[in-house]
């Protein structure tokens, strides 16, 4: 089975039976750092697992695709893809989710018998790519929505979904040059305070290392609100820089708006794990997505 993770930090796996036979990052290959796959693109990953393990596409039995964004646009068909070609070869193709992808990542690899597992990050997969038992957990339905938190509990080799969030398209991040751009997602809050202090939605370790310097001088509750079905966000914040000078420029403000930004990301994630906590009732976790790279958050789960 070949595993594709058609993203940033874009990855290709490939497995027999339950044995790694080969699994590597785009980026190794190309030496560009967080290089994108699409699944209509003829990777350097898929080409090195195949050769490592001396087959050609015809040779799986299946094709697992995850794609960060619509896995319907052209960019990502599989059909497309000259190494693959399923549609030639009569390989099997299962599409899932983002979010399902990650959170798969993580149990699997645990070695817990069953757990809790959260997934949380800028945006994932959107409505029409979510299987129907996801569908029917999404908290607030939202059009063309895109997929921010999801909370499961795995056990043996299920995965269930508990509750999914959703943001509409393009209200995760709504950059703008000329100020700190809005946001609808936990992870987008973080992409936003980094784009307005480092002028990059990616530099978000930056802004965990620069919090430590700073005192916050805004509440959680300028970010966000918590409502029954989840985030309500704020846009004060967002307001109150209507500027595009970056990082030194600025040093002490943009310290505090770190600072602030880390603590209202620590009190959001702390609500989706007690609220995991309750919903699952596993006394034990597993944490993926791109927020789970925030150690300092990390500590206070721990």
């Amino acid at each position: 089975m070949l595993g594709i993770n058609a993203s940033h930090n874009g990855a290709v796996c490939l497995l027999h039976g339950d044995r790694i036979v080969a699994a590597i990052q785009e980026e190794r290959l190309t030496r560009i750092k967080r290089q994108r796959i699409c699944g209509a693109t003829p990777a350097f990953a898929i080409a090195y697992c195949l050769a490592h393990a001396g087959i050609d596409a015809g040779d799986l039995d299946m094709i697992v695709f995850s794609v960060q964004g619509r896995s319907q646009n052209p960019a990502n068909d599989l059909s497309r893809n000259r190494i693959l070609r399923p549609r030639q070869t009569g390989v099997r193709v299962e599409r899932i989710s983002h979010h399902l992808a990650h959170a798969m990542s993580a149990f699997a690899l645990s070695g817990f018998a069953d757990s809790a597992v959260l997934v949380v990050d800028e945006i994932g997969s959107p409505w029409d790519d979510l299987l129907p038992d996801e569908r029917a957990v999404v908290a607030r339905q939202t059009e063309d929505g895109y997929e921010t938190a999801s909370l499961y509990h795995a056990s043996g080799t299920e995965i269930t979904p508990l509750e999914k969030h959703l943001v509409a398209n393009g209200d995760w991040l709504a950059r703008n040059d000329l100020a700190m751009p809005r946001f609808g997602s936990l992870g987008g809050m973080y992409s936003a305070v980094a784009q307005q202090i480092f002028g990059h939605v990616v530099e978000a370790g930056k802004v965990m290392g620069l919090s430590s310097f700073g005192t916050a001088a805004f509440a959680p509750e300028d970010f966000f609100s918590i409502a029954e079905d989840g985030f309500v966000y704020q846009d004060r914040v967002s307001k109150a820089f209507q500027l595009n000078e970056r990082w030194p420029q600025h040093a002490e403000r943009y310290q505090n708006l770190a600072r602030s930004a880390q603590e209202a990301l620590e009190q959001g994630i702390l609500h989706l794990a007690r609220r995991l906590r309750r919903l699952s009732g596993s006394p034990r976790l597993c944490y993926a997505g791109g927020v789970a790279l925030n150690v300092i958050a990390n500590e206070l789960l721990f």
